[in-house]
């Protein structure tokens, strides 16, 4: 009878964790447009899954004012909870700082993790922390789900380049 119970456990668990790996349903591909304030900037980010559980990352923003942040690179993602996912990157980044700011440049590695989940059906909350050189890496913000293809983003952030910024932004998943 206890070797029974023994050989359940097991198998409940598989079966727990395969729900739980597939519950977060959070997607990886996409399209990102945005716009942020303070110094005001404009971007964009591509994501691609690789793997169920490992995607590239590539993205572009500029003040337009002779100035970027190219960065790209991989990063993974997975359950850890039914609602929630974890997610980490690992970006190279290309900077060329504005001529108010020397117009300089630096090649640097960011090194983040971060976590979303669904705070309602449609809505999703997410935040980041890291590190770029010297610098911390740090947001948090809501994403509206409008459709399983569109969504909507707000989040405050520090990518290491700019200082604190307010980022609205426009996503097609595909």
């Amino acid at each position: 009878m206890t070797n029974r119970v023994f050989r359940k456990i097991p198998v409940s668990l598989l079966v727990l964790a395969s729900s739980w790996a597939s519950a977060a349903d959070f997607n990886y591909n996409y399209f990102e447009f945005r716009t942020g304030s303070s110094p005001q900037s404009f971007g964009s980010e591509f994501s691609m899954n690789i793997t169920d559980n490992f995607h590239v990352r590539a993205s572009a923003d500029s003040q337009i004012d002779h100035d970027w942040d190219l960065a790209g690179g991989i990063g993974f993602n997975g359950p850890v909870a039914p609602t929630t996912d974890m997610f980490g990157h690992l970006l190279l980044h290309e900077i060329k700082y504005p001529k108010d700011d020397g117009g300089g440049s630096d090649t640097l590695v960011e090194l983040s993790v971060g976590i979303r989940t669904w705070i309602a059906d449609k809505l999703e909350g997410f935040g980041k922390i890291g590190r770029m050189d010297r610098h911390s890496v740090v947001g948090a913000g809501i994403r509206f789900h409008s459709t399983g293809q569109l969504s909507m983003n707000m989040e405050t952030t520090n990518n290491g380049v700019w200082g604190p910024q307010i980022i609205l932004g426009v996503r097609y998943q595909f």
